[in-house]
């Protein structure tokens, strides 16, 4: 599976309801998010999305654009997610990845809120 590929499967699995993306992830994992400055490893970001899928009843992600180069990735994404209360948060986010053998191995996030 090419960087390519892959980034377009985590969109797409990011957009399925329930679905957990977690399989999509290597055995070791760089991760930042800003401006939140959460952290760390596999189990970090695991335990971060998985708090965002109790959080939020709907998580839909568009991807603007993929730009890929070698292992390398950035994919450009406007998200919308819903919280059961019905607000709303949408944010653009730029994702920088790093792909190994399918799997995605580093994950820096940069997300702005934008206002309703």
């Amino acid at each position: 599976m090419t960087t390519r590929e892959t980034i377009e499967n985590f969109v797409r699995v990011y957009n399925e309801p329930g679905s957990e993306v977690y399989p999509l992830y290597g055995d070791r994992v760089e991760w930042i998010e800003m401006p939140s400055g959460r952290h760390g490893g596999r189990d970090e970001l695991i335990e971060a999305l998985r708090h965002a899928r109790e959080l939020f009843i709907s998580l839909e992600m568009e991807a603007i654009s993929i730009v890929t180069e070698g292992n390398e990735g950035v994919l450009e994404s406007a998200l919308t997610l819903k919280s059961a209360e019905g607000n709303v948060v949408r944010t653009r986010t730029i994702w920088l990845f790093t792909v190994e053998g399918g799997k995605i191995v580093r994950e820096h996030d940069y997300s702005m809120v934008l206002k309703n």
